[in-house]
């Protein structure tokens, strides 16, 4: 029932993530006949979407050939994303996915001019900071990473546009149902499959595994311990930032994220503990749109992570339909609380081994 994020749950998403991640040659040099209907339909989508009239169906294009398991079809998604950057200049999730995809310091100039837009239409915007901050880390500008992290503190908000994609990706995978082939394939790896319910189940998929931030910089940065004399001085704004993200983060990764940044600055308290926890039992008892569900829950799932304005607030819509507590019992053990012993005293031997190296 449970769709898990980021990872290859169910057979749809096994079998999207095992194509697009696997080069047929380390599978026996033949592409098995799931790989193969899988591989023409994505094909097929990008001859499509990349040569439309419309912008917005390039930067999904590009979004299915940065997944690709070939050099070239990396760069054929790389050359059409910036085509679409520069014809989108104030779409934010556009300009989101340029600096998304930009993976190292040698970015190309579409990477720098999405960070100056972001900075521009979406000032408010945490996540945008979060970028900065990561770029300023993987320079190694300590003074870079010390501003991002007080401009992300001074956010009103955090919104990574995973959201949007999955709305736009919706749509595609409407417009491109899946072929006979594919369809027979998946009625055989997954029992009751639902063609109606693919296009949702394959956008959360494909957004999970894909428009993530990177977070470990942040994660570094906000490690703090007094006696070691560790970015003792970044306490506030790592107190403002992980609240923002764990307590009003729009999906469960940036609550997760948000909670571990509290604790390893060593500036939580008792509601915190709690708050997570609540997160926790959601995240475990909440019933998850699947390829075996009808496309109705797939919108309704859409639909209340739009009107709630957060993941885990459509599962907790989802379970009280299903007549399920939305709160923990109070013998409930979280054994997945990001506050346990087992964390804090890993986080003490994370910081004594990197005090000397903030980066």
């Amino acid at each position: 029932m449970r769709f898990v994020s980021g990872l290859c749950a169910v057979a749809l998403t096994a079998l999207a993530c095992f194509s697009n991640a696997v080069p047929a040659k380390d599978v026996d040099d033949v592409p098995s006949p799931d790989r193969k209907a899988w591989m023409a339909y994505q094909q097929n989508m990008f001859d499509a979407l990349s040569t439309s009239q419309d912008p917005h169906d390039w930067v999904i294009a590009s979004i299915i050939h940065f997944a690709g398991s070939s050099a070239s079809e990396r760069k054929a998604g790389g050359d059409l994303l910036e085509r679409a950057a520069q014809a989108l200049p104030d779409d934010a999730p556009t300009q989101w996915l340029a600096i998304q995809l930009c993976p190292t310091v040698k970015t190309p100039p579409v990477c720098d001019s999405a960070m100056t837009t972001l900075e521009r239409i979406e000032p408010d915007n945490a996540a945008v900071w979060l970028q900065a901050l990561n770029r300023a880390a993987l320079l190694r500008d300590v003074v870079g990473v010390e501003v991002a992290l007080e401009r992300m503190a001074a956010s009103t908000h955090f919104d990574d546009h995973l959201l949007d994609f999955q709305k736009r990706l919706v749509v595609v995978y409407q417009r491109f149902p899946p072929t006979s082939a594919m369809s027979d394939d998946l009625h055989r790896l997954r029992a009751g499959f639902s063609e109606a319910n693919f296009g949702y189940v394959a956008a959360i998929a494909i957004t999970n595994a894909m428009m993530l931030p990177t977070y470990q910089h942040l994660i570094r940065a906000c490690t703090i311990d007094a006696e070691l004399g560790l970015h003792v001085e970044r306490s506030a704004d790592c107190a403002k930032v992980g609240r923002m993200l764990g307590l009003h983060g729009p999906n469960l990764v940036a609550n997760r994220i948000g909670f571990a940044v509290l604790r390893v600055s060593r500036t939580w308290n008792d509601a915190d503990v709690q708050a997570a926890r609540e997160v926790d039992w959601a995240w475990m008892q909440a019933p998850r749109p699947n390829v075996s569900h009808s496309a109705t829950v797939g919108m309704q799932y859409e639909q209340d992570w739009a009107n709630s304005g957060s993941e885990i607030g459509a599962l907790r819509l989802a379970m009280s339909r299903e007549g399920v507590a939305t709160l923990p019992p109070a013998d409930w053990v979280d054994n997945s609380s990001p506050f346990s012993e087992k964390r804090l005293a890993d986080d003490r031997r994370y910081a004594a081994e990197h005090a000397a190296n903030p980066f």
